[in-house]
């Protein structure tokens, strides 16, 4: 076929050629041509397969994600709830604002003991027991100088130099935490972060109180905002933020996991059916072929006993033939003898 389409410069350039040099010009051009669609066409083909393939992987991620993010409404084998508990406390902590209080620092102790529980303790901070120890003074002091340690010690490494004890001038750091200077701990973080809580009205009074008694000496309500105080520091720390960032990436990387091994195990089930559909396939052609096999060897010994019949047959036909011309002969043999016997007698 001869392009119908050509440049000036090709015109003139084919005007200049012999009839043969056309021929082999225009059939070169013609071979490139469809070489070139050739290849247009397979990359096409390889883009839609592509897509076929990203579409098939997206809808087995939502299926995943379907089969890892169910909405409890929809689970057939839930359980009910456990029964409520009821919280004791104390005739001290029956106001509202202590609760909450209360439930606060339990649930942060709780939800974050990493951060709030140091590996060597391993008192469980409940709220029964927290509530106990506000109110019960200096028998729930060591209780209570426990936990704050364990969290001065995360504030206390999130600052290093910035804190330090102003009338020794020093980094609160370099100093050993204990139960008997707990208090004195707390008071130098609390001075700390007077100045950005300024809209706190109960810190001043706290921190006054500090100044001039021991920490179990101090209201439940001062113990309860002191603790409060020093859980809200600790959950705006650089440190909880990373803490919660590894946890993020984990939870990220863990269902990233799932959906890679759902995915995984979704293109083995395709696998292993493939191969269940070829090992059938191959086994019904056997068995095809075995019966095939089997009624061709059955019509050729029906074949050979028609023709083992025939013979048998043929041969009968043969000994009567033979059986016939001996009584011939015989008959014409006892006809001579009689003809004889009658001359004989003339």
């Amino acid at each position: 076929a001869v392009v119908s389409t050509q440049s000036t410069g090709e015109k003139e350039k084919l005007s200049k050629m012999s009839l043969e040099e056309k021929e082999v010009y225009l059939r070169i051009k013609e071979e490139n041509r469809i070489i070139e669609l050739q290849k247009r066409r397979e990359a096409k083909l390889r883009e839609r397969e592509e897509e076929r393939e990203r579409q098939r992987e997206e809808k087995l991620i939502q299926i995943a994600l379907e089969r890892i993010i169910v909405d409890d409404l929809t689970i057939e084998d839930s359980t009910p709830l456990p029964p409520y508990i009821p919280v004791e406390l104390p005739e001290e902590m029956k106001e509202q604002a202590s609760f909450q209080k209360l439930a606060l620092i339990s649930e942060a102790v709780h939800c974050y003991s990493q951060l709030f529980v140091s590996n060597d303790d391993d008192t469980i901070y409940t709220g029964e027991l927290i509530s106990q120890a506000v109110v019960e003074g200096a028998r729930g002091h060591e209780t209570l100088s426990n936990l704050m340690i364990n969290i001065l010690q995360t504030l206390v490494q999130e600052k290093r130099d910035k804190l330090r004890i102003r009338d020794l001038a020093i980094p609160l750091s370099t100093v050993d935490l204990s139960q008997f200077n707990v208090g004195a701990s707390v008071l130098v973080y609390l001075e700390s972060i007077e100045e950005s809580r300024s809209d706190d009205e109960m810190l001043p009074d706290l921190i006054t109180a500090l100044r001039t008694e021991e920490f179990y000496n101090l209201s439940p309500d001062h113990k309860f905002h002191a603790l409060g105080l020093l859980c809200e520091e600790v959950c705006s720390s650089g440190t909880f933020g990373t803490m919660v960032q590894e946890n993020t990436d984990r939870i990220h990387r863990l269902r990233r996991d799932l959906q890679t091994e759902a995915i995984l195990r979704n293109k083995q089930r395709i696998s292993d059916k493939q191969q269940r559909s070829v090992s059938d396939m191959l086994k019904n052609r056997h068995v095809d072929s075995v019966e095939r096999n089997e009624e061709s060897s059955s019509k050729e010994d029906e074949e050979d006993e028609e023709k083992n019949d025939e013979g048998i047959g043929s041969e009968g036909e043969e000994e009567n033939r033979l059986a016939e011309v001996v009584r011939k002969r015989r008959e014409d043999a006892k006809r001579k003898k009689k003809k004889k016997k009658k001359k004989k007698k003339k």
